[in-house]
């Protein structure tokens, strides 16, 4: 994380905007799953890690 996510982030924790760094994922999987019934699509790009969550028409 560079120093202006870090301080940014810091910002953002100290208003109450944030929680846990690197709880977002899970939570918004498990709310996809439920609201769908299906798992996201999990893949890596090169470098990357990518997460998608396809929109209903798409499934």
């Amino acid at each position: 994380m560079s120093c202006v996510t870090r301080a940014v982030y810091n910002v953002f924790l100290k208003l109450g905007f944030v929680t846990d760094a690197g709880s977002g994922i899970p939570r918004m999987i498990r709310v996809f799953r439920d609201a769908t019934g299906q798992e996201p699509i999990l893949r890596m790009e090169g470098n990357e890690f990518v997460t998608a969550f396809p929109r209903s028409s798409m499934l």
